[in-house]
């Protein structure tokens, strides 16, 4: 009888470690779609697209992308005014529409789901940086996308992040500029309840502290029944075009309305993405990581150092072009962070290239991660879902 109770037990743990309980806090990644080829020539995807859900559909408008050479083989980045319309119905994920276009060819911009429409702010292209604002309304009965203009930015902005907050949007940091020089401490809000008044306009509220900021990851989340908006990571891009990565967290206090340092942890998440979770938790997904950025820096600028047509700076180039082939995509991290233990926990690993400069559109009890950069200048047109399941059937 002892004898078959070790028994049973052994065959217990055995099975407990050929079938491991997948924890309830677990997050998985799923490809739930592509983007369509486009004139038979394919899709590489883009990054910097507006996207978000309107009407049961997702939308993605705009990007950008490296179709023709990439840019270490002296590609030009080209940018779209695209429209692509999923229909995310019956718990099927089905593309219905890929011809109608923004106003704009814009990308690195922000946007967010609003329960009107997908709220799209700002921008840049090679020749201009947009303090455009529009909302994207899908219209089920025409079957077309509705665009309404909503009151322009009080300068042009892009690379900057945003988050719908007790029916305000706030947007914080970007740069004012094309070329993404000078990232700034920018703190806006846009009051939606005032629509349809004279007060209808973006109020620019004091900056945040330390340094400014762009491709930063935003979200809200409570701490003790008190709602904050988390600002995390970052890179700063001073006059100079100086780049310094950032790692550290903020938080801004809405009733409050100050500004508080996160407990110092390492938020490398610069250009990743985030969504809440039940009442204080903030999964934070992917990012660049500071080590790979800041070494890319280094070999373009020993690049800059040499003399044209000289035996060093052939070198150079190719330790360069050697880097961008060989990288090994942008971090694969999901990880927590509690808003009540001030801990941030690893608790998964995306399945594939994981994208950035792209958005965590909230679905169901996650999020849909549509396109983005998965290596320099490398995108990828593949859709993902982050959560505990895959909630299609496709």
């Amino acid at each position: 009888m002892i004898l078959y109770s070790y028994f049973i037990l052994f065959i217990s743990i055995l099975s407990a470690f050929n079938n491991p309980k997948v924890s309830e806090h677990s997050i998985q990644s799923y490809q739930i779609g592509n983007l369509p080829s486009i004139d038979a020539g394919g899709n590489p995807g883009v990054a910097g697209a507006f996207s978000g859900i309107s009407e049961g559909k997702l939308i993605i408008a705009g990007g950008a992308n490296f179709p023709y050479k990439m840019p270490w083989a002296g590609g030009t980045k080209i940018f779209h005014d695209r429209i692509y319309i999923y229909s995310l119905k019956n718990d099927e994920f089905k593309l219905i529409d890929s011809n109608q276009t923004f106003p704009e060819k814009v990308a690195y911009g922000s946007s967010v789901t609003l329960p009107e429409g997908i709220l799209t702010i700002g921008g840049n292209n090679l020749g201009r940086c947009f303090d455009d604002v529009h909302l994207l309304r899908w219209n089920n009965n025409e079957n077309k996308i509705e665009i309404e203009q909503y009151p322009s930015l009080p300068f042009p902005l892009s690379n900057c992040s945003s988050v719908l907050v007790n029916n305000c949007v706030f947007v914080l940091g970007g740069s004012k500029y094309s070329d993404t020089h000078s990232s700034g401490n920018y703190f806006l809000k846009l009051d939606l309840s005032r629509k349809g008044t004279a007060e209808f306009k973006w109020e620019i509220l004091p900056e945040f502290p330390g340094l400014g900021r762009a491709l930063a990851v935003v979200c809200s989340q409570y701490v003790k029944n008190q709602q904050y908006i988390f600002l995390f990571s970052g890179r700063h891009i001073s006059e100079k075009n100086e780049i310094t990565v950032l790692t550290d967290g903020i938080c801004y206090d809405l009733k409050q309305g100050k500004w508080l340092h996160l407990p110092a942890i390492n938020f490398e998440v610069m250009a990743g993405t985030a969504f809440a979770r039940n009442k204080s938790e903030i999964v934070l997904i992917g990012g660049a990581p500071a080590n790979l950025f800041y070494k890319e820096i280094d070999l373009k600028n020993k690049v800059k150092e040499y003399a044209p047509n000289t035996d060093q700076v052939k070198l150079a180039q190719k330790t360069l072009i050697d880097y961008y082939l060989n990288h090994p995509g942008f971090s694969h991290n999901i990880m927590v962070f509690s808003t009540a233990k001030n801990t941030l926990v690893k608790i998964g690993e995306f399945s594939d290239f994981c994208p950035v400069t792209t958005n965590a559109i909230p679905f169901k009890d996650g999020v849909i991660l549509p396109s983005g950069e998965i290596k320099p200048g490398i995108r990828t047109p593949k859709i993902f879902y982050v959560g505990n399941k895959n909630p299609f059937n496709n």
